[in-house]
């Protein structure tokens, strides 16, 4: 019997060549299935990486990296401040001076006419007609923004403690005010979540996520930190070490685009003579001129480190526009010292 007509694979079926094209697929099962997984599995990372992105980007700028709205300008100078702002309440001689201020603008669609509310007319039947033409005059008289509107700011930067004292706690004002130096509106800024202060020793600086949300319409905007008090803080600890650190790129398809963040790993360890609790890390990234373009946190709220101990570590940085060569990051670690009474 001539062999070379045919084709098999395993022990169980052998075919025809020439219906090796059309029945290629359904002949080789074990290899659909293999390939079948791989899609999938590539699908899965993708969508993880992809949601991950949209949970920790509240800019928007991923979603939707055309969006532009313009911002207020940030006054930083105190000189600036005195000359051009009226000045008010501000501390221009605060134990916390603010380095940097990056503005990333949160947007959101308006609302379409007809997702708003109209007014309830008659219960007569008969004014059915008069009260749709009332509602739809009122429709057409409330203005529209016809595109995205700023719902929130978030600003990213850095901040020094130029007091003599370690400082445990802080609070954000954000002053607005208008092209003519006026005070329109004083907002509280929160930290964005996972970021939270930590204490900071004298002459330190360290990289802050804030957002702040409903800004009015202003031309520039004063970011004023106030120190506070606060126990039970964790600080900077220099015996905390991120050993074997790796800065590397991941890119993803986003809705057809590509998008790239950045993957910060290592090793923490304690190198200290105590039990350190929640240590944790941050990690700020700045572009050429110096700005800062994006922040991660990684808390390790569950671990306690005894002296020498290590835990591997992690953690992702968005940042809101596009890096140009090697990316600039600075880390920081932190920790609170665990007191057995």
């Amino acid at each position: 019997m001539d062999l070379s007509n045919f084709w098999s694979y395993g022990d169980s079926k052998q075919l025809p060549k020439q219906d090796l094209d059309v029945v290629s697929v359904i002949s080789r099962p074990r290899n659909l299935v293999i390939s079948a997984l791989f899609v999938l599995g590539i699908g899965m990372i993708l969508g993880l990486s992809l949601d991950w992105i949209r949970e920790h980007d509240p800019t928007g700028i991923l979603a939707n990296p055309a969006t532009e709205i313009d911002l207020p300008e940030v006054i930083l100078n105190p000189t600036d401040i005195t000359n051009r702002l009226q000045a008010g309440d501000i501390n221009l001689d605060a134990d916390l001076k603010v380095v940097s201020a990056n503005l990333i603008g949160i947007y959101e669609q308006p609302p379409s006419t007809a997702d708003r509310q109209q007014p309830a007319g008659p219960d007569s039947a008969d004014r059915e007609a008069s009260s749709e033409a009332s509602a739809a005059a009122i429709l057409q008289a409330t203005p529209t923004p016809a595109g995205p509107v700023l719902a929130g700011i978030r600003i990213l930067g850095e901040v020094k403690n130029v007091s003599g004292q370690t400082i445990s706690d802080a609070q954000v004002l954000i002053r607005y005010y208008n092209q003519q130096g006026k005070l329109i509106a004083t907002k509280l800024g929160h930290w964005k979540e996972p970021y939270q202060f930590v204490s900071l020793p004298a002459g330190e600086t360290v990289g802050y996520d804030v957002l702040t949300t409903k800004p009015p319409a202003a031309g520039a905007i004063v970011v004023e930190f106030e120190a506070r008090s606060a126990e039970n803080k964790a600080e900077f600890k220099q015996e905390l070490f991120m050993l074997g650190r790796k800065v590397e790129p991941v890119t993803v398809d986003n809705q057809g685009q590509e998008t790239t963040y950045y993957t910060l790993s290592g090793v923490l360890v304690n190198r200290s003579q105590q039990e350190l609790q929640t240590p944790g890390i941050y990690a700020w990234m700045k572009n050429e001129g110096g700005r800062v373009i994006g922040l991660g946190v990684h808390n390790f709220s569950a671990d306690l480190l005894p002296p020498e101990a290590s835990v591997s570590a992690q953690l992702n940085i968005i940042p809101v526009e596009q890096v140009n060569g090697a990316p600039d990051v600075t880390v920081k670690t932190f920790a609170a010292t665990f007191d057995r009474k």
